[in-house]
């Protein structure tokens, strides 16, 4: 399966990505956007592993999961990569709690290199993928409507969860499962007592 290891946003605050989205195709511009419902933070990109790796993973994950004390983040400002005379993906950054998605993300890739999986040598880089602009746009139209949103506060949530998703590939767009789930900052078996 092709795999990730995510943070997924609340239903609350997908639904305000996907307000500023709207905002930002009234530009007209040449923007493949990304569904809303699929919005959220790769700490850590895997590529293809098999089900019996994701069951290691979630092994080795859980007491760095157990560690890490659930923390609030900020969504706020949007801008572009790589810069705005030649955009190529559309973001919304973290305005606040990026040190502790960062410290998340840099745990999580210590242990996806220990166990040997992992495909992304790029750095974490906070921040969500809103729109990647196609080949042969120049965005000149879009770079008014995202520096109009360069202050805009989205939204917080709780980030309380650490999710292995699986990535199907459709011609549609990618389709998101989640293969499983560990809370932050206690053991799974006390929540289950809990409930």
């Amino acid at each position: 399966m092709r795999a990730f290891v995510a943070i997924n946003l609340s239903a609350e605050l997908r639904s305000r990505v996907a307000e500023v989205q709207e905002r930002l195709r009234a530009s007209r511009a040449g923007v493949k956007w990304v569904d809303p419902e699929s919005v959220h933070f790769t700490l850590r990109f895997l590529g293809e592993i098999e089900p019996a790796e994701g069951e290691a993973l979630a092994a080795a994950l859980r007491p760095v999961a157990t560690a890490t004390s659930p923390f609030d983040f900020c969504l706020g400002g949007v801008g572009v990569f790589p810069n705005a005379g030649s955009p190529r993906v559309v973001w919304i950054g973290v305005t606040r709690g990026e040190d502790e998605l960062t410290g998340l993300a840099e745990r999580v890739r210590a242990v996806t290199t220990e166990l040997g999986l992992g495909a992304d040598d790029k750095p974490f880089r906070s921040h969500l993928t809103l729109g990647r602009v196609r080949p042969g746009e120049r965005g000149a139209d879009l770079m008014p409507r995202v520096e109009a949103e360069a202050q805009t506060e989205v939204g917080a949530m709780r980030a309380a969860v650490v999710s292995l998703m699986e990535s199907t590939l459709t011609p549609r767009g990618p389709i998101y499962r989640p293969v499983w789930e560990l809370p932050l900052g206690e053991d799974e078996r006390e929540r289950k007592d809990e409930g």
